[in-house]
């Protein structure tokens, strides 16, 4: 039989199930879901920290494929690198190929060409610009299971 002990959390003396615990059943519990809570933000932090630097990685030479120009106006301000397919598609999430550099306003915010705010007419710039076999290899690709 082992002798009490003193948690080394709340104090009291408690009947340890071996020779090396620390706390009682209590204090044991929250200690290992707060180291498991600790673990798990470092690890997140860290996933979130790797995808943000591969992402500027991947608009960096897509910039420099498009040669710093918008691929719809060729205007060099505020340029954007957009994803053909979305992030999502883990398979092409950072493949230059999914990759189209635009100004922000072809990007985002004209009514008349926008990835997206017209969706139909940047996917035809696309085939038109591209080819269409380009653009079937690339939807193939983007849904290919990432395993």
């Amino acid at each position: 039989m082992l002798k009490l002990k003193t948690c080394k959390v709340c104090k009291r003396e408690f009947t340890p199930n071996n020779t090396i615990q620390k706390y009682c059943r209590g204090c044991s519990y929250k200690v290992n879901l707060e180291q498991s809570k600790k673990s798990f933000k470092k690890k997140t932090k860290e996933r979130k920290k790797s995808d943000r630097t591969q992402l500027l990685e991947w608009a960096l030479k897509a910039k420099e494929k498009a040669h710093h120009i918008c691929e719809y106006c060729g205007g060099r301000n505020g340029l954007n690198t957009h994803h053909i397919y979305s992030r999502s598609k883990k398979s092409v999430r950072y493949d230059l190929d999914n990759s189209c550099v635009l100004c922000v306003a072809h990007h985002i915010f004209s009514s008349k060409f926008s990835a997206h705010k017209t969706p139909e007419e940047f996917h035809y710039f696309l085939v038109e610009k591209r080819g269409q076999e380009f653009m079937d290899k690339l939807r193939e690709k983007a849904n290919r299971l990432e395993v």
